[in-house]
């Protein structure tokens, strides 16, 4: 079963790495951001694992500063003012935030590579011991190396049958580097909560949200 759990006004959403319900009668207006990967750790200066697939209130992570933006924007009528007010409180946190090298290393390298096995060529370019890399990157991504080239790889099936009438399953599972199609069911199964076939009958506008009665 799922626990149900009634969040703050403001809230950061750690990394992911299974499906949730968000229940939206509970929303009027709402803004978001997100971060690429090992952005967040960046910005608020947080281990990102200890968050993995949890949400905690803003303020625990940024203090007065996030109870005095969402004040603002809720005192604030225009749209575009609010995006502006948001942006300008990033940037100020943002202002000397950087990633590890490593990881940020890792990271883009990560999105030319389909392969689990290529991850030990990642790490004996960063110079450090694999267990060393290791802990460098979950702390900053939240997740391993190999966990995150699976979810990447289940984002491109998502984004490769979104909307489509017809899928050749075989053929996403091997355009999107599966060993095979029941490899493939196996992994989207673990991430998305339900089957490539229940999310096609499912699916609605949005590729990552499946609408719910």
């Amino acid at each position: 079963g799922r626990m149900c759990t009634r969040s703050p006004g403001s809230i950061f959403s750690g990394p992911y790495t299974r499906s949730f319900v968000i229940d939206t009668a509970e929303q009027v207006r709402v803004m978001g951001v997100v971060f690429r990967p090992g952005g967040a750790a960046c910005l608020f200066r947080e281990r990102m694992d200890p968050l993995r697939n949890r949400d905690i209130g803003l303020e625990d992570l940024a203090g007065r500063s996030a109870r005095r933006l969402r004040q603002r924007l809720l005192e604030t009528a225009q749209p575009r003012r609010r995006l502006l007010l948001l942006e300008q409180w990033l940037r100020t946190r943002a202002a000397d935030a950087k990633p590890h090298p490593a990881v940020a290393s890792a990271l883009d390298a990560l999105r030319h590579v389909g392969q689990v096995e290529r991850i030990a060529a990642l790490v004996a370019a960063s110079g450090f011991s694999h267990r060393r890399f290791g802990a460098i990157f979950l702390e900053q991504v939240g997740m391993s190396a190999k966990r995150y080239l699976r979810q990447r790889r289940f984002h491109a099936v998502v984004a490769a049958v979104h909307r489509q009438r017809r899928v050749d399953w075989a053929a996403i599972a091997a355009d999107c580097g599966y060993c095979d199609q029941p490899h493939l069911v196996r992994e989207f199964s673990a991430f998305a909560g339900m089957t490539p076939s229940a999310y096609m009958a499912r699916q609605g506008l949005y590729a990552n949200h499946i609408p719910l009665d």
